[in-house]
Formats: C-alpha cells, sequence, structure tokens
C-alpha cells in the first residue's frame, strides 16, 4: 500500500513537471501569461531598488561635503528607473498602472531637476527646494499606489497619502529641505507655487 501511494504521489510529480516543461519551457505559455510574468518581474525589480533607494538616501551623512553629490547621483539614478518603470507594458489587467508609471516618472524628472537647480544654483532657494521635494513626493505617492492597485487594494480616497512616517527623523530630504520638518504639504492636485 505505501509503495503504491508514493509511486501516485512520483507520477503526479512527473506529470505536473513535465506540463509545466511543456508550458513554459517549450514555448507553451500564451502571451498573455509570458506578459504577466515579465510585468511582474519588472514590478519586483523596481519594488527592490526603491526599497534599496530609500536605505541609501536614508543612511547619507549631512555632514559628509560630499553628500550633495552623493544625493544628487542617487536622484539622477532614480530618474532613469522611473523612466524605465514608465516604458513597462503593463498586462490588460493592470493598464491603469500604465498612467500612473507615467505620472511617477514626470514628477520624479521635475523633483531631480529642481533639486540640482537648488543645490546648484548657490541661492539656496527655500521655495524651490519644497517644489522639488513636492515633486519628489508626488513620484512616490504614485508608486505607492500602484502598490496598492498591485494587491488589490484601493487607493485611498484622501488627497494626502503619507509616503514616510512623521517620526522618520532620518528622511534626509526633509532634513535638507525644510526646517519645519513635521509638516507634510503633499497635494496631488495642487501644484507647489500654489502652497506658499
Amino acid at each position: 500500500m505505501k509503495n503504491t501511494g508514493t509511486l501516485s504521489k512520483t507520477r503526479t510529480l512527473l506529470i505536473t513537471v513535465a506540463m509545466s516543461a511543456c508550458l513554459f519551457g517549450c514555448n507553451g505559455a500564451n502571451d498573455d501569461e509570458k506578459a504577466l510574468a515579465d510585468f511582474s518581474a519588472k514590478i519586483s525589480n523596481f519594488t527592490e531598488y526603491i526599497k534599496d533607494v530609500d536605505s541609501q538616501i536614508n543612511s547619507l551623512d549631512t555632514s559628509d561635503k560630499d553628500s550633495v553629490d552623493n544625493l544628487l547621483a542617487i536622484l539622477d539614478d532614480m530618474e532613469e528607473e522611473f523612466k524605465t518603470l514608465a516604458e513597462i507594458d503593463a498586462p490588460t489587467q493592470y493598464q491603469d498602472i500604465e498612467n500612473l508609471a507615467d505620472e511617477a516618472s514626470e514628477n520624479m524628472s521635475l523633483a531631480v531637476s529642481g533639486y540640482h537647480a537648488f543645490f546648484e544654483s548657490g541661492t539656496f532657494d527655500e521655495e524651490d527646494a519644497l517644489a522639488a521635494y513636492e515633486y519628489y513626493a508626488r513620484a512616490m505617492k504614485r508608486v505607492k499606489y500602484i502598490g496598492y492597485m498591485l494587491t488589490g487594494g484601493e487607493i485611498p480616497e484622501e488627497e494626502n497619502v503619507t509616503i514616510y512616517e512623521d517620526t522618520n527623523d532620518s528622511n534626509i530630504l526633509q532634513k535638507w529641505l525644510s526646517d519645519d520638518s513635521g509638516e507634510d504639504s503633499t497635494n496631488a492636485e495642487e501644484t507647489p507655487e500654489t502652497q506658499y
């Protein structure tokens, strides 16, 4: 009896493996399945990238003379990664994500441009800095929205979605750009200029 059960399980396992090989190894997967697998892999890579870059930014030492150059280099890389995100072809069931990815990329590009202008101009205009951070927050908000959609959740109805907890004292961007780091004026419907 035991042997029969073991043989049955082994046979079932072999059939399953063979079917999988036929579907995926022998070009048997349909285009939709391949597109979904490709999309999932790219989104997973982007998610890991965001976690890593967040750690890089928060570990920067503001007292280090190279910290600004390091920050700008990280932001330049983020701009490229967000552009890559915007170029991803989403499967039919995730078409809405493409618009969010486009908006995230546009806002990140504006943020990076603003940060370069702020740090490289030598004038250190606070409004320019806050505008750059506003665009950064908008880009990250859209990434968070994408996360909600991919996990089957609903995007919160309120306009303000906190990207970082207010208690996150290691948020280097807020430390550099505002003396009043406890306030979050992020609003996706307003332009930065209207908030000042």
